[in-house]
């Protein structure tokens, strides 16, 4: 199995990180999507239907990636898009709900149906960060319906939105039975079938190779997932024997609290204040065929850029 080769950046604000971007993950004549504003459903049990939780996190990475796409739109001719990943593998629920209101999968995904078949399962703040930036809807989400990808029972056809259940549920039908085949065979590690489940993010990326993107750029909110390296090893070999071949995936992680006046705290056993500052990491996965392990955590090489490049909104 060809290994990524990983390269680690850090940046101390958002100028200068979608500075980094707009050189790295922009291919001319290519084509880029931006997940961002990722956010969660919240069970309202009371009018029996889900609603977007949408609030901090999420609508910073989302603001970031409208930031990007507009500076694309006015800076290069390369195609980009965002999209919007909903994570509704489980729904948040009030602290003590009404007896008998066990979830089913069935009630799950009838919930699911209604949901992103609603006149607006986009969250009315991430419509308005698109018009702060002169982005139309249409335009700048990347939808879902495309030859490529197979019907689903839960989503639209015509959504842009993307759903990690549906993601995962075709990670297992379709993509998990070929990795069994091989690692019983003896051609992958007998341990990748199961670090990647639920699958989710290994589905999506082939999705999007199948689709010719050529740079995803992925703004993980929080905390990157556990045995992400081995997911993302897993999802480059198998892309790579696409047509279209592996796309070089950005993760854009550590963004709480970036982009913003540094804080200050107090330093252990007293003392004055000290200034401490959070830098953006972006991590680079491309793909090279010539190895024959997956990545090794520890083995990323780390590049910190000293000094903040200037980004200055037009349009």
């Amino acid at each position: 199995m060809g290994t990524p080769a990983t390269e680690n950046n850090l940046f101390r604000s958002d100028d200068e990180l979608l500075c980094f971007l707009r050189r790295t993950a922009v291919p001319r004549g290519g084509s880029v999507a931006v997940i961002a504003g990722q956010f969660t459903l919240v069970l309202d049990e009371s009018r029996d239907r889900l609603i977007p939780l949408s609030e901090n996190l999420p609508e910073r990475s989302f603001a970031l990636g409208a930031r990007f796409l507009h500076s694309c739109a006015v800076s290069s001719s390369a195609e980009a898009h965002l999209l919007l990943l909903v994570d509704d593998h489980r729904f948040h629920a009030p602290p003590l709900p009404p007896p008998g209101s066990a979830m089913t999968r069935e009630r799950a995904d009838d919930l699911r149906r209604r949901y992103y078949g609603g006149p607006r399962p986009v969250p009315r703040s991430f419509l308005a960060i698109l018009g702060s930036e002169g982005l139309d809807l249409r335009d700048a989400l990347l939808p879902r319906g495309n030859p490529e990808i197979p019907p689903s029972a839960i989503m639209p056809a015509s959504s842009v939105l993307f759903s990690r259940q549906e993601l995962g549920d075709r990670y297992l039908r379709h993509t998990l039975p070929g990795l069994l085949e091989e690692a019983a065979s003896g051609d992958l590690e007998p341990t990748v079938e199961t670090d990647c489940r639920p699958g989710d993010l290994v589905q999506l990326i082939l999705d999007l190779a199948r689709r010719r993107i050529t740079d995803i750029i992925f703004m993980i909110q929080g905390r990157p997932p556990p045995r992400l390296d081995p997911c993302l090893g897993v999802a480059l070999y198998l892309a790579e024997r696409l047509a279209s071949g592996a796309p070089v995936v950005h993760l854009v992680t550590n963004m709480a609290g970036a982009g913003h006046d540094p804080g200050s705290v107090r330093p252990r056993g007293g003392g004055g204040l000290s200034t401490v500052r959070r830098l953006i990491r972006v991590s680079t996965y491309r793909p090279e065929p010539d190895h024959h392990h997956l990545p090794d955590a520890g083995s990323p090489v780390l590049h910190r850029h000293p000094q903040a490049e200037s980004h200055h909104k037009t349009g």
